[in-house]
């Protein structure tokens, strides 16, 4: 397993979203994670914590990365709040 800041499931997901390749190499996953990790972090945090997430926990601020990729247009804070209103409504199912 390579170290990454996200969960490694997430990252690869949005990896192949984003990219596309289909053989990409360790150093490749692990500089998209540091990108996602420096454009995308501060906001995880702030918007985690607004709706009652806890930053600290790797899984929730991993899928709710993965779910801001998917979420519709609007700026990076909308899509991440989207993610956490739809994380938090279907954690329980």
């Amino acid at each position: 397993m390579i170290q990454l800041h996200y969960r490694q499931d997430e990252v690869l997901a949005m990896f192949f979203l984003s990219d596309g390749n289909l053989d990409p190499k360790t150093e490749e996953i692990q500089q998209f994670d540091k990108d996602l990790f420096d454009a995308d972090e501060a906001v995880l945090v702030q918007e985690m914590n607004k709706v009652g997430l806890d930053p600290a926990d790797l899984v929730a601020k991993s899928r709710v990365l993965l779910y801001s990729r998917m979420s519709g247009g609007g700026s990076m804070p909308a899509q991440v709040r989207q993610a956490c209103i739809f994380f938090k409504n279907t954690s329980g199912l």
